[in-house]
Formats: C-alpha cells, structure tokens, sequence
C-alpha cells in the first residue's frame, strides 16, 4: 500500500472581507446550493452571462449594484 499526503489549507475569513463581498454579490441569483446542484456557468447562454455576471462577481464591477430582476431562462433552475 502507498502512503497517501494530502495536503491541507488553513483560510482565515476576514468578516469585513466577507461583508464587503456580500454587497457585490447581494442580488446574484446563484447560491452555494446550486453550485452544490450541479450549476455550471457553461450551461448559461452568453445573453444570460453578460447579464448575471457583474451581480455575481465582485469583480467585474466597481460599485454594488442595484436590485434587479432576471428572466427566469437565466436562473439555474432553468438550466
């Protein structure tokens, strides 16, 4: 039998981080549960992409955005 390592990671949150990211991403409609799901951006048509994009990655804009709504096709319950 070969030994196995597996290598660990320690994270340690930073709560303003936390909050901070929580603002840009506050009306993403994707969750940790439809990732858990089996939700894959791939599956997104790009119209849907470019929409969902910058309310899901706090990275893509530079200030949070506003409430909005999106066609339920763009959902993950669509696809």
């Amino acid at each position: 039998m070969i030994p196995t390592i597996i290598p660990t990671v320690t994270v340690t949150a930073n709560a303003s981080n936390v909050g901070e990211y929580r603002k840009y991403t506050e009306f993403c409609p994707i969750t940790y549960d439809d990732y858990d799901a089996g939700f894959d951006w791939e599956d997104l048509s790009d119209e849907c992409k470019t929409m969902l994009i910058p309310y899901c990655s706090p990275f893509a804009t530079g200030d949070p955005l506003p409430s909005t709504s999106f066609p339920s096709t763009c959902l993950p319950t669509a696809v």
